[in-house]
C-alpha cells in the first residue's frame, strides 16, 4: 500500500518530534553513581577546607584547595578501593576542593587546570588520559553534565588553548554548540557524596544551584600514556597559580621524564 505524497511531510515531522522526545527523555535520565564518600570523609574534607589555607578561585569558583591529598590518607582507603574497582585503567594522582557561590559553570574542557602532565590535545582526548571523580559535598548544588564527543571536545580544546577559557571565541563556540548540549548531554546526580566520573578534556559543565563545596579526585591513565618532566611541572604553575604548591613538591621528585601512572603520588602527601 502506497502512502499518499500529501502525508509524507506529516510523517517526517512526526518522526522528528518523536526523535526529539526520545532524546530529551534520554538527556534527563541521570547516569547511576557507584562511588561514594563516607560521611566521616566528607566531614574531614569540609573541616580541612574551613580551617586550612585556601586559594582565590576563578572561572566560577570562589576558593579552592589544590592537592590537599586527602585521597592518599588512611581514612580514605575505602574510597581509593572504590575508584580502583570502577576505573582500573587509571591511577589516582591528587585531589582538589572547590567552593562556589552556586553559579553555573559553562561548558569547557580542562586545559589550564590539567596539572603537571604532558598532554596532546587530540590523543589525550581520544585515549581518556585524564579522568576525574566529582562529588558534591553540600546539598542542592548544581549537577555535572557531560558531552562525551571527542571531535567536538577537540575543537573546543583548541579554541581554549588558542584564546583562553571563556574568551570571546570560546563563548561564541559554546553558543553555537548549545543545541548539541541540550539534546545530547548527560546530566549526573547531584546527590551529596555520590561520585561521578568524567573525562577532564571532554566537554563538561556544572549547573546552577545552591552554594556548594565540591571534591574532585584527579586520575591519569596507567599504561604509560601520561608522563611528567621538569618542563611540564614548571608549566603547570605558569598555566595556573593553584598548581604552584604542588609544583614545589614535584620539582625535586621529577628530574627526568616520568610515567605519571606509576608515580608515587602518596609519597607527596607528607610534604604538602
Amino acid at each position: 500500500m502506497e502512502i499518499p505524497a500529501l502525508f509524507l511531510p506529516a510523517l517526517a515531522a512526526g518522526a522528528v518530534v518523536g526523535l526529539v522526545i526520545v532524546l530529551v527523555r534520554a538527556r534527563g535520565k541521570p547516569a547511576p553513581a557507584s562511588i561514594r564518600l563516607a560521611p566521616e570523609q566528607r566531614g574531614a574534607i569540609q573541616d580541612h577546607f574551613n580551617q586550612g589555607p585556601t586559594l582565590a578561585g576563578s572561572y566560577g569558583w570562589s576558593r579552592r584547595q589544590y592537592a590537599p591529598m586527602h585521597i592518599h590518607s588512611k581514612a580514605f582507603a575505602s574510597l581509593r578501593e572504590q575508584i580502583a574497582a570502577q576505573l582500573p585503567d587509571h591511577a589516582i594522582a591528587f585531589d582538589v576542593v572547590f567552593e562556589s557561590a552556586g553559579k553555573r559553570v559553562d561548558w569547557h574542557g580542562d586545559y589550564e587546570s590539567l596539572g603537571p602532565f604532558a598532554f596532546d590535545g587530540v590523543a589525550s582526548i581520544q585515549n581518556h588520559d585524564f579522568v576525574s571523580v566529582h562529588f558534591n559535598l553540600t546539598a542542592g548544588g548544581g549537577s555535572l553534565s557531560t558531552l562525551d564527543w571527542p571531535v567536538v571536545s577537540t575543537l573546543h580544546h583548541f579554541v581554549i588553548v588558542q584564546w583562553g577559557i571563556y574568551s570571546r571565541p570560546h563563548k561564541v563556540l559554546n553558543f553555537l554548540s548549545r543545541p548539541l548540549f541540550w539534546l545530547f548531554a548527560k546530566t549526573r546526580p547531584n546527590t551529596v557524596g555520590e561520585g561521578n566520573a568524567f573525562d577532564n578534556m571532554r566537554l563538561h559543565s556544572v549547573g546552577a544551584g545552591a552554594a556548594r563545596l565540591s571534591y574532585v579526585v584527579r586520575l591519569v591513565r596507567k599504561d604509560g600514556g601520561v608522563t611528567m618532566s621538569p618542563a611540564t611541572v614548571a608549566t603547570c604553575a605558569s598555566r595556573s597559580t593553584a598548581c604552584e604548591r604542588l609544583t614545589k613538591v614535584l620539582a625535586p621528585a621529577v628530574t627526568s621524564p616520568t610515567a605519571a601512572g606509576t608515580f608515587a603520588w602518596a609519597g607527596l602527601a607528607a610534604d604538602l
